[in-house]
C-alpha cells in the first residue's frame, strides 16, 4: 500500500491512459513543452528528480535520485558525475526535470515499480511477451538487470504459466 499522497502508475495495461487535464500555459516555454505531461505518478516521498520518458511522454515520474543511484551505475554517473544533471541543484519541493526521450515510457514505469519494491500486474492481458521484452530492455539499458534478476524471473514465468499467481 502506497503512502498517503502518492500517486502510483496502473500497471494493468501495457498503454497509458491519456492526460486528465492540460497544465499549459500560453506564456511559459516550459508549461509549453510539457502540455501533455499532466499526470504525476510519484515513486518516492522526497522525489528529488520528475523523468519525462519517451517522445511525447503522458506523465511526470518522480523518484529520487538516491534511489536511482543505489539500483542503475548509469544513473550514478549520470546523477552525481561530470554530466550536466549530475551539476543541478534539486530538492523534493524543486525536482529537477530529465527528459529520456529515446526510452520507453511503458517500461519505464514498470522498472521503476520493480526499483521500488511494487507488484507489478503482469497478469491476463496485461501478461504480454512484448512488455516483458521491453522492461528487459531498458534494466539492460541501465544496467539494473542484475538487482532485478529475481523480479524479472518471476515476471517470466508468470506471463508463460496460465496458473501461476492466481487464487
Amino acid at each position: 500500500m502506497a503512502p498517503p499522497g502518492v500517486y502510483i502508475a496502473s500497471l494493468a495495461s501495457d498503454t497509458m491512459s491519456p492526460p486528465k487535464e492540460s497544465k499549459k500555459s500560453g506564456s511559459d516555454d516550459k508549461a509549453s513543452t510539457t502540455a501533455a505531461t499532466t499526470e504525476l505518478l510519484s515513486f518516492s516521498t522526497d522525489g528529488d528528480i520528475i523523468l519525462l520518458v519517451g517522445p511525447s511522454p503522458t506523465c511526470k515520474l518522480k523518484v529520487a535520485a538516491s534511489t536511482l543511484c543505489a539500483a542503475s551505475p548509469v544513473f550514478r554517473a549520470m546523477l552525481t558525475g561530470h554530466f550536466a544533471e549530475g551539476q543541478v541543484s534539486r530538492t523534493s519541493e524543486e525536482p529537477q526535470e530529465i527528459r529520456l526521450p529515446d526510452d520507453d515510457e511503458r517500461a519505464v514505469i514498470d522498472m521503476l515499480g520493480l526499483i521500488h519494491h511494487q507488484v507489478l500486474d503482469f497478469d491476463g492481458k496485461a501478461c504480454s511477451g512484448h512488455r516483458w521484452f521491453r522492461l528487459v530492455c531498458v534494466t539492460d539499458k541501465y544496467i539494473c538487470t542484475d538487482m532485478l534478476r529475481l523480479q524479472h524471473e518471476a515476471l517470466l514465468a508468470k506471463c508463460t504459466s496460465p496458473t501461476l499467481g492466481r487464487s
